[in-house]
C-alpha cells in the first residue's frame, strides 16, 4: 500500500508557521512513501524553502489560491500517485506511527466510509460526534464534518470526496455535508496534533465555538 502525503502551504512566513510547516513536513516524511509539498501562490520566502525541498510552487492563472483550490491541487496528485492520501495544512504535526493505524484502518474498513482524519478536534456545533466506527482495530468517533486539514482518504474515492468547495474558507465543511448525505461515514482518530490553531492564514475564528469532546452520558452508538 503506498501512502501519499500532501500538504498545503500558503504564506507561512508571514503568518508565524514557517517553523510548523517545515515540522509538518518532517513528521509525515519519515513514514510517507511519498511526499508532496504544495505551495499555495505565496507571496513571501515560503515560496524558497517550498522550492529547496523540492516542492510545487502553484501560481493559478485564475488568481484563485483558496484554500479548497489547493485541497483540489493536492487531491487529485496524490490520488493518481498512490493507494492512500494524507491531505493536511501545513500546521499539522503527525505523531510517529501514524501511518501504521492509517493502513490498518483503511485495510479493512467499509466502502461506505470516505475520510479518515487524523485530528480529533474539539467538540463544535457542525461537528459533534453520532457514533463509533472500528476498522483493523482502530476505532474513531464517527462525526458529521471533520477538519479538511488533517483528511486521509482512498484514492479510488477522491472523485467522490473533490472537488471540494473553492469558496472562500468553505471548503471541508460542504464537503462533509454533501458526503454525508449521500449516507457516507466520516471518521476521526487522535493521532496529529493541530499545532497553528491560532495563527490562521484566512483568519479561521472557528475555535471561538470549541467546546471540549466530553462523551460522558451521551448516546454514541456504534455504526
Amino acid at each position: 500500500m503506498k501512502v501519499v502525503a500532501c500538504m498545503l502551504t500558503r504564506n507561512a512566513e508571514t503568518y508565524g508557521r514557517l517553523d510548523l510547516a517545515k515540522d509538518c513536513a518532517r513528521s509525515l516524511g519519515k513514514e510517507a512513501d511519498e511526499l508532496i509539498v504544495l505551495d499555495n501562490g505565496s507571496t513571501d520566502r515560503t515560496r524558497d524553502w517550498v522550492a529547496k525541498i523540492g516542492g510545487t510552487l502553484y501560481d493559478p492563472e485564475d488568481g484563485v489560491t483558496t484554500c479548497g483550490r489547493g485541497m483540489n491541487v493536492l487531491g487529485t496528485a496524490g490520488a493518481a500517485r498512490g493507494d492512500i492520501v494524507v491531505l493536511t495544512s501545513d500546521d499539522m504535526y503527525w505523531r510517529p506511527g501514524w501511518r501504521q493505524l492509517v493502513e490498518q484502518f483503511w485495510s479493512h474498513a467499509d466502502d461506505h466510509v470516505r475520510i479518515l482524519c487524523g485530528l480529533l478536534e474539539c467538540d463544535y456545533p457542525w461537528s459533534s460526534p453520532v457514533g463509533t466506527y472500528s476498522a483493523g482495530g482502530v476505532q474513531g468517533l464517527v462525526r458529521p464534518s471533520v477538519p479538511g486539514s488533517g483528511w486521509t482518504f482512498r484514492s479510488r474515492d477522491w472523485p467522490d470526496i473533490g472537488p471540494v468547495s473553492e469558496a472562500y474558507g468553505h471548503d471541508d465543511v460542504p464537503t462533509c455535508t454533501r458526503l454525508v448525505a449521500q449516507g457516507k461515514t466520516l471518521v476521526a482518530i487522535d493521532i496529529a496534533d493541530h499545532r497553528g490553531e491560532e495563527l490562521s492564514t484566512w483568519g479561521n475564528k472557528s475555535q471561538q465555538w470549541a467546546r471540549p469532546l466530553d462523551l460522558t452520558g451521551r448516546p454514541v452508538t456504534s455504526i
